[in-house]
């Protein structure tokens, strides 16, 4: 597996810790849940940060790759001249 595909795979897992995280919320807003307020906001708000959060950590990861590979480009074409 590529890199490119890992990272569409994490980002849509993390698209899907958002959705699960609103889902909770939002069943909990219309009355249709037998948890408490505070329990369905908290677990909520705990899944769609920690979504945010791994999406913010992977998109960090990327960007440095990408920033090592061009500087590996640059030295290997150095060498090669």
């Amino acid at each position: 597996m590529n890199k490119d595909t890992r990272i569409m795979l994490r980002l849509l897992v993390c698209g899907y810790l958002v959705y699960l995280g609103w889902d909770i919320c939002k069943t909990q807003m219309s009355g249709s849940s037998a948890m408490s307020d505070l329990t369905a906001y908290c677990a909520g708000g705990a899944l769609a940060l920690a979504g945010a959060a791994f999406a913010a950590y992977t998109l960090m990861q990327y960007r440095k790759g990408r920033k090592s590979a061009a500087g590996d480009r640059i030295t290997e074409n150095d060498e090669a001249s």
